[in-house]
Order: structure tokens, then C-alpha cells, then sequence
């Protein structure tokens, strides 16, 4: 059995690693490491600038300017509506989006997406330009309509264009069909290759 003194010890050695995790993760170096091509005003008002180059790194800096030259359609933007974990509580501060998407845009998806956890990018393969995006279920199921169960699927225009701009081709849902399905009945669901052109869901 643990003292006083080394429990407060324990205490406090959690609060420190608690605290230094925060640090662990920036979105800016890691996407900027993966090459993510941004918009021009991706870090306005963010503060969030670049690190300075050394004279080693100089050949690998002017190899990733060339991903500016990239279609703007193609272009990534840092959003920081989640700067104070109010939009997204599981949600890291700052994330990555298509750079067409607008604030307006990201509040509707909200809505759309449970728990407020909207398409955001994961992974970028800056060769092939794919990309790997992450999300909840959307909430497609069934509704109500004039006070009558309505059967109808609800659409997100913001959301179905925020996976086109990602060039989403496979949407892969983990949850087992039979579970995916019955979530309809609470309100939640799948996506509708009806209103995602060119996708596919596993």
C-alpha cells in the first residue's frame, strides 16, 4: 500500500507527463513533413510559422516547393475552429481540410456528423496526392417528418463536397453491417453512393 507522500508523487508525475503530451503533437510539422500542399492563407492569424531551414535541408525544402505548384483544387488548409476543443472535444485543436471548405461549411458537417467528428485528413501521400481521412458515422437514419417516422435519408451538401475535394474514392466503415444498419433506427447510418459520385463503401 502506497503512502501519502509517494501517491502525491505519483500525482504529480501524471500531471507533468499530462501536461508535455499537449507538446508532443503539432499538426503544422507533421502534415508540413508528410508534404500536404496548403492554400496561401493557411496559417493567417494562426501563428504557427515555418521553422527556419539549416543549410542541410535546403535541397529538401526546394523539393517541396514544387507542391506549390499544384492545382488549387488540390490545396489543403489548417482549420483552427476547434482551437478551444469547443467544436470537437475528442479532436485535436488544429486540423487539416480541403482549402475550398469554408467555417460556414464545417459548422453544417457538424451537425451532419456525430459527435461533431467531421472528415478531416490523417494521412497524405503527396506523390499520388491520395489521402486518408477520418470521421464518425453520419447521421443519415431515419428522421422525423410532420411528426410521422420518415424513412428518407438526410444529406449533407457541405459534406458531400468536402469528400469530393478530397478525391475520397473507398469509404471503409469498421462497424459490422448489421450494426452500421441499426444504427439508422437511432438516427445514425452510412453513406449514400447516391449522393457520393464516384465513391464506394465497405
Amino acid at each position: 500500500m502506497k503512502t501519502k507522500t509517494e501517491k502525491d508523487n505519483d500525482s504529480c508525475l501524471s500531471s507533468s507527463v499530462y501536461d508535455e503530451g499537449w507538446l508532443v503533437y503539432n499538426p503544422w510539422e507533421e502534415f508540413t513533413r508528410q508534404r500536404v500542399p496548403w492554400s496561401d492563407s493557411t496559417c493567417l492569424g494562426m501563428g504557427m510559422d515555418k521553422k527556419e531551414t539549416n543549410d542541410k535541408d535546403k535541397d529538401k525544402e526546394k523539393e517541396k516547393d514544387k507542391d506549390k505548384d499544384k492545382n488549387k483544387d488540390q490545396w489543403w488548409r489548417m482549420m483552427d475552429v476547434n482551437k478551444d476543443w469547443s467544436y470537437c472535444p475528442t479532436y485535436p485543436s488544429h486540423f487539416v481540410m480541403p482549402a475550398q471548405m469554408t467555417s460556414k461549411d464545417v459548422q453544417e458537417i457538424k451537425l451532419f456528423r456525430a459527435n461533431g467528428r467531421v472528415p478531416i485528413l490523417a494521412y497524405y501521400h503527396f506523390q499520388t496526392d491520395a489521402s486518408i481521412l477520418r470521421s464518425s458515422q453520419p447521421m443519415t437514419g431515419v428522421g422525423l417528418s410532420m411528426g410521422l417516422f420518415s424513412t428518407l435519408e438526410t444529406r449533407n451538401k457541405a459534406d458531400e463536397r468536402l469528400l469530393q475535394l478530397a478525391n475520397v474514392k473507398y469509404i471503409v466503415d469498421a462497424r459490422s453491417k448489421y450494426y452500421a444498419f441499426f444504427n439508422k433506427a437511432k438516427g445514425g447510418g452510412y453513406e449514400n453512393v447516391d449522393f457520393y459520385p464516384g465513391t464506394h463503401v465497405f
